[in-house]
């Protein structure tokens, strides 16, 4: 918590503090107040009363901008999040695609060329074998 957010809260509890000390003279003054001509008592907690609730109105104006500056700072905050998140799966993904292919390129590799060896090695045997054959038939 920052200083402001200590001095909110100490403010909060003073203001506490003050609502049950003029809620208690206004109790105590009342009586005064309508069978007397003494109203110098209760008018005092009265507006001792406006007062407290003037401040209250202040913390609240207060307390709700800076709410409407967090909500705005939170938003772009959180667009930027997004916006970071999404290039980091992309460069992911990319990275991924392209150890996947250059891991499997060597296997692919091999692979193609024992078939290709394969293949011609067929193809030698079948064409040596045709041409001991003719020779066999000539003589």
């Amino acid at each position: 918590m920052g200083m402001e957010e200590l001095q909110i809260k100490q403010d909060l509890v003073s203001y506490q503090t003050q609502f049950k000390n003029i809620k208690n003279r206004l109790i105590q003054h009342y009586p005064d107040y309508i069978n007397t001509a003494q109203k110098k008592g209760f008018r005092n907690a009265q507006s001792a009363l406006n007062s407290l609730y003037n401040n209250l109105t202040i913390l609240e104006a207060k307390i709700n901008a800076q709410m409407s500056s967090n909500t705005s700072v939170i938003k772009k905050a959180n667009t930027n999040i997004r916006v970071s998140k999404s290039r980091y799966m992309s460069d992911i993904k990319n990275l991924n695609t392209s150890g996947r292919v250059n891991a499997a390129s060597d296997e692919l590799k091999s692979d193609k060329y024992n078939e290709n060896v394969e293949e011609y090695l067929k193809t030698f045997f079948s064409l040596f074998g045709i041409v001991l054959m003719l020779q066999f038939v000539r003589l």
